[in-house]
Formats: structure tokens, sequence, C-alpha cells
């Protein structure tokens, strides 16, 4: 650390180059200082007329103290040194925090959104952009919105009025899809396949309106049950509405007795039934159930809801009316060109902020910056101004273009108009270049500025693993010697089964995690139909849920049910791993499955995937590979999708410019043992050994100042035996005076 005696500080201690500011005296002034009091006393003594002459003896004493007083105050000023240095390495903590803070968003891949989407008219429909979408123009013509089936009941005079006599009536309510074919238009209605039919018992104790209401809410049988007013002498409607939208959503209610069997109240019949194949009910449809209709381009389309996702890659266009529109995706240039232009007032603040504290002024040193010559910030600032004007390795793949711009790389703030100034360290930037580079090439900014992997192959998705390691930049090959499996169980039963009408029960356990799963009794055409029962059965399990679990079921070649675990491989890592598998048992086990009667029939585990990342081994979990090791790929992961093994392209990864200043400024401030620091960052260092400084120069000048007590005390005798003693001579001079010259009388 260098010296501070000298430097400017404020009076709070913080670094400054005004004229203004109060300047810590150096050693050599206090000392001069000291001398000059001291040799005024002394002058004092010299000057006097002799012995007898009154002697200043307490100016002497204050001049003695002076010089003794010169080791204190020169500890003084080195300690205020020291301080100033720990203000000024505080003012580049706050300098680099601020600096992350304003460039935050560069780090994030979300910000470097290259496109954007509009509607000409958002009345008619608007456009939200995921993965995968493509600039272009897509002409929308809507002539039917999705909507739910809503049914509304006669009216009635009051909502907690008893409603019938009271017997059990059991209501029944299935969703479906309602058809008018030929002519004259013949209705019929289809429930959903594999849809089940709950129960709902109305009777005395809740055979009213608001009672009628609950009960149907209560079920959760896909509508939603309100009370409306329509302002009539019996204003009081049940209105049910379908929660979801489409054509499949078709509300059809039956009403029968206590079980579910024989006659139900007739006064809850004739106001509770539905059937859309009929004309005869007193219930109103007063919406039909309904899918949306549109054109893309052209292009015919149907959805059950108003959001219309992925029918184009990428896009999801929200339907909010009836008519057309034209949904517009190009490149969001003036957010990059913000998000660059932020990026570089916020280095050139920094700048501002650091540079006084190193300034040097050859015509008067006590202007001099508090940290001039210090090796911690000459080192910070150059890894900064490296990396601004460094190479981002793995980004050398060619963007594409035309012509002499066919193979062209952005692999430098300078490709797009940034450069260093060498003169003031601010950076500069050439508004052209930037706009021409992101017009043809806005993608290029994210590999520029943030951590990005990318892969060759769509069935490749890269990243990291920081636990495993960090990764050098760069690109690197895929092979891939085993693809990763799921586990599984098949039946085995020569006849494929049925589809069963009752409920069934099944103890299935699922990578490891047992649970006993009930489908409900239900319709089902099909065996297919009977296995999306199952699996909705399945993934519903809190069990599974909680565990994180899911799983496929289907119906293999054989007509047998098969169930496949979601997960691949090793689930979780262990001795013993708990790996992707499926069992099956339970009291229809046999009938469904061909399962032993007691014990559960078990199927094939999951495998991890093997391979290397760059020519470099890999380890294997589930389907993603992770480099190890000291490799260059170590903590480079590659999560590989589908079954094909071989050479699967390669995976980039560079860390951007935002990213590793961002990285450089956290290690600066690190603290051991916080956010998992391994050790104390530079400035962290460096203001520690400064404070230990200061613990040091205090204990000095605890023990000068002992001694300063110590010789003060002295001299305070001894000039109190001489102030005695010169009284006592100028008594014998006034006596000798009397005696040898005796005053003559007039």
């Amino acid at each position: 650390m260098t010296s501070s005696v000298g430097s400017s500080t404020s009076g709070t201690g913080s670094t400054s180059g005004s004229s203004s500011t109060t300047k810590t005296p150096t050693a050599s002034q206090i000392l001069a200082a000291a001398q000059a009091a001291a040799q005024a006393a002394a002058q004092t003594i010299i000057s006097g007329s002799g012995i007898g002459t009154n002697m200043n003896l307490a100016s002497l004493m204050q001049g003695l103290m002076s010089v003794e007083s010169v080791p204190l105050l020169q500890l003084q000023a080195q300690e205020a040194g020291v301080n100033s240095e720990v203000s000024a390495f505080g003012t580049l903590s706050s300098a680099f925090s601020d600096f992350q803070d304003a460039i935050s968003q560069l780090t994030f891949a979300s910000s470097f959104q290259t496109l954007a989407g509009a509607s000409s008219d958002p009345t008619i429909a608007s456009v939200a952009l995921n993965a995968g979408a493509t600039a272009g123009s897509y002409s929308v013509n809507v002539t039917q919105l999705a909507q739910s089936a809503s049914l509304l009941a006669q009216g009635v005079s009051s909502t907690s009025a008893t409603i019938g006599a009271g017997g059990t009536t059991t209501l029944n309510i299935q969703l479906g899809t309602t058809t008018s074919t030929g002519t004259p238009p013949v209705t019929t209605f289809a429930a959903n396949s594999g849809s089940t039919v709950v129960p709902i018992t109305i009777n005395s104790s809740n055979n009213t309106l608001e009672g009628i209401r609950a009960a149907i809410n209560a079920a959760n049988v896909g509508v939603t049950a309100n009370i409306v007013n329509d302002g009539s002498g019996t204003p009081y409607r049940l209105a049910i509405t379908s929660n979801a939208t489409g054509v499949t959503q078709s509300v059809k209610i039956s009403v029968a007795g206590a079980g579910g069997t024989g006659t139900g109240d007739a006064t809850l019949t004739s106001m509770l039934t539905y059937d859309p194949t009929v004309t005869t009910n007193t219930m109103t449809q007063t919406s039909a159930a309904q899918n949306a209709i549109l054109s893309v381009n052209g292009t015919p389309l149907q959805s059950a809801t108003n959001t219309v996702d992925n029918a184009y890659p990428g896009l999801a266009i929200a339907l909010v009316g009836k008519g057309s529109t034209t949904l517009t995706v190009g490149n969001a240039t003036s957010n990059l060109e913000t998000l660059v232009n932020n990026f570089v007032t916020a280095y050139n603040t920094m700048q501002q902020a650091i540079q006084p504290l190193s300034a040097f002024d050859a015509s008067d040193s006590s202007n001099n910056g508090p940290l001039i010559g210090d090796s911690t910030v000459q080192q910070l600032m150059s890894q900064v101004q490296s990396i601004v004007t460094s190479v981002v390795g793995g980004t050398n793949t060619p963007v594409g273009g035309t012509g002499t711009d066919a193979a062209a790389t952005f692999q430098q703030l300078a490709d797009i108009g940034i450069q260093l100034d060498p003169t003031n360290g601010q950076l500069t930037l050439d508004s052209s270049t930037l706009e021409s580079t992101l017009s043809a090439h806005p993608q290029v900014l994210q590999a520029l500025f943030s951590q990005q992997e990318t892969a060759t192959d769509p069935l490749v998705v890269a990243g990291t693993n920081t636990v495993a390691g960090t990764p050098t930049s760069g690109t690197y090959s895929i092979n891939v010697t085993q693809a990763a499996t799921q586990g599984s169980v098949a039946g085995t039963l020569t006849t494929p089964p049925t589809p069963p009408t009752a409920a069934t029960q099944l103890s299935i356990t699922l990578n490891g995690t047992f649970s006993s799963v009930t489908v409900p009794a239900g319709t089902y055409n099909t065996m297919a139909d009977y296995a999306a029962a199952l699996q909705t059965a399945i993934n519903a399990n809190s069990n599974f849920q909680t565990a994180g679990y899911s799983a496929t079921v289907s119906v293999n070649a054989s007509g047998n049910l098969a169930i496949t675990s979601a997960q691949y491989g090793t689930v979780i890592p262990g001795s013993p791993a708990t790996m992707s598998s499926v069992s099956v048992g339970g009291t229809d086990a046999a009938t469904l499955f061909g399962a032993p009667t007691t014990g559960s029939l078990t199927g094939t585990s999951g495998t991890d995937i093997q391979g290397t990342i760059g020519g470099y081994p890999a380890t294997g979990l589930g389907q993603t590979l992770t480099g190890s090791g000291s490799s260059p790929t170590a903590g480079l992961t590659a999560e590989v999708l589908g079954s094909a093994t071989g050479q699967r392209g390669t995976i980039s990864y560079s860390v951007g410019i935002a990213q590793q200043l961002t990285t450089t400024m956290t290690n600066a401030v690190s603290v051991q043992g916080v956010g998992g620091a391994a050790t104390n960052g530079a400035i962290t260092a460096a203001i520690n050994t400064l404070k230990d400084q200061i613990s040091q120069i205090q204990t000095q000048e605890s023990n000068q100042q002992s001694y300063i007590s110590s010789v003060s005390a002295n001299y305070q005798v001894e000039f109190t035996a001489l102030q005695t003693t010169l009284a006592s001579m100028a008594n014998i001079k006034s006596y000798l005076q009397q005696i040898f010259n005796p005053t003559t009388s007039s």
C-alpha cells in the first residue's frame, strides 16, 4: 500500500480534488511547526535580561512538549492517510456495485429477445412470442370465438326458500360434444371419452337455490354454478357454465332419485333437467360450447380456447374479437440499442468515479489521489480494460449473411462499434456501426455480453453446472455412445384386456415411490380411452406429484397396457441410486396387466446416457452429459433428447463482456465464507490490510501518548523546582542590593 500522507481528504475522510478541502498536514509540516514553537520559547530566555528577569517558563515547557509530541503527530497523520485509503477503496467498491446494477440486464438471456410482435388491430387479435418464433407477417381472420356452454334455470322468488318437497334427488352433470346432422337435423350428445359422472345429492338439507349452487360447485365436475338476478318478479335464476371453452364442453344434466335410481323430486327434475338433444327443456341454453374458428395466411384453424398456441412455431395468438388483422413479427432493434447505450454510459460513469482515486498532479502532490500507485487498483482496472477489449471465445461461428458478409463474426465490442479511448479510459460508441450490425445480425449481442450456451443439434440443450466446474469458452463436439432410456412395464396378457366400466385399483411403484391408484368408473370405449384415464390418475396422485414424478400410459402393438416413467436413467443419485422404473400390482393388475395375483409385475429400469464432450470423458445422469475433472469442458452440460447415438453436433460456450465484468467485480469484493467465496477478494483483502495497519498505528499512538504524559510530568516537577530557585535567587539579589548598594536619601 502506498502512503497517503499528503493526500487530499475532506472532513469526512472521502477523497476530493477540490481546492476548498481541508488537507492533512505532512509529517515534515508538523515537525516544522513544533520546532518553531520550541525556538520561540527558547528565544524568550535568550532575549531576557539575565537572572531575575521574568522568564516565560510556561512557553518554554510548551515548546519542549511540542518537540516531544512530533512522533505522535506523525502517527496521527499516518493514520489519517491510511483512513483515506480505506475510504477510497470503499468508493471503488461502490463504483463497482453501481456498475454491476446498471448492467445486470445484460447478463440475462431474456434481455436479448431479438423479435417483437405487433398487431394492426389489437381488438381482433394480439401475439406473444415463444421459442422458435421467426420474423414474418401473418394475416389473421377470426370468424368465431371459442366459448363455454351456459345454461339458465327458471327463476324463483328467494335464494333461501325451499324448492320441492325435500326428497333425495341426484343430479348428474356430463360434459361432451353436441352434434346436429341430417335434414331435418338430428342432434346427438357424446360424453367426453374417459369422463366420469359424479352424483350430486340434493335433499332437505340443501334444496334451496343457494344450497344447489354450493352442492354443484363442491362436486368439481367441470362447471360453475352462479345465481343471477334478472329483475323480474321471480328474479333469482341458477346459471351453470362450463369452466373450459370449446366444442367438447356442452353440458347435459339428468335428474334421478336417491342413489341415482328412480325419479327425483318433481320440481327439481323440471327445473334442472337439460338434454341438448331435445327441445322440451325448461332450462335455457344461453351460450353454446364452440371452438374458435380462424385462418392464418389462408390456412383454416380451430382452437378449443381463444389462445392459439404454436399453430405456427413460437406464436401464441390471443383472439379478442371477430374480424381481420395482420400480426407482424420483426427485429426489436431499438431495445437492443438501448441496452448497448446503457452499458457504455454505465462504464463511463464508473470510470469517472474511480479516476480521482489514483489521479496524479505533477504540480501539486497534495492533489494526488489516495490510491495513486496502488497495485491492487492498477491490477483491477487493468483486468477491466482487458475485458472490454478482449475477444469473446466461443462466438466464432459465422452468423450468416450474403456476399462478403456470409462469414461475418462478432467476437469483440469493436465489431459492434464500441472502442476504448486510451487517453481517458472511456468507451466511445459508433451508433451507425451498431445500427447496421443490429439490423443485419440482432442475435450477436447475447454472445458478446452474456453467458451463452448453444447447440447445433435441435434435440440437444446446452447448459452449465457450476458445481462440476467452470468450462473454458469454445466449441465442443458431442458423441453419444449410449442413449438414455426410461423405466417401463408392459402387460403380458396373450389376450388383450377389454375396457373396464367399474372403478379399478392398481398399486404402482414409480421410480421407487409406491402409491395406490384408483381409476374411477366411466365410459371407456377403447383401451386407449382407459389408458388415458389411468395416466390422469397416476399423474394426479399426490405421492407422485410430491416426488415430482409422472408417467405416460399407452396401448402397445400387442394390445397390452404399458406404463412408462417420464424420467430417464438415474432419478436420484446415491448409494443405492434411485433409477427410473415402474412396477404394477394391486386388485386389478392381474386382469389388466397379467400381473401375478400376489406381488407385482416389474418392468425394465431406465439407463443413463453415456458419451463424451469435446472428446473428453463426461458423466451421464439421465439424459444429461456433464463435463468433469480438470478438462476444458468441466461444468459444461448437454441434455440429449431422442434415442440417436453417435455424433450429435456441437455445443458452444461463451462468457460475454458483461458477464466477465460482473464476475471480476463480484470476486474483487468477495468475503471469505460468504456466498461460497473461498478467499477474500482483492478489495476486501486490501481494506483488511489497511485496517490492520490502522490498529498497529493506534497501538503506537497509545504508547507514545503514555510516554508524552510521563515526560510532561517530569518537566512539570523540574520547572516547578526551577521556578522556586529563581524566586529564591531574586530575593537574595534584592537583599544584596540593599547591603552593597543601599538607597541614598536626598
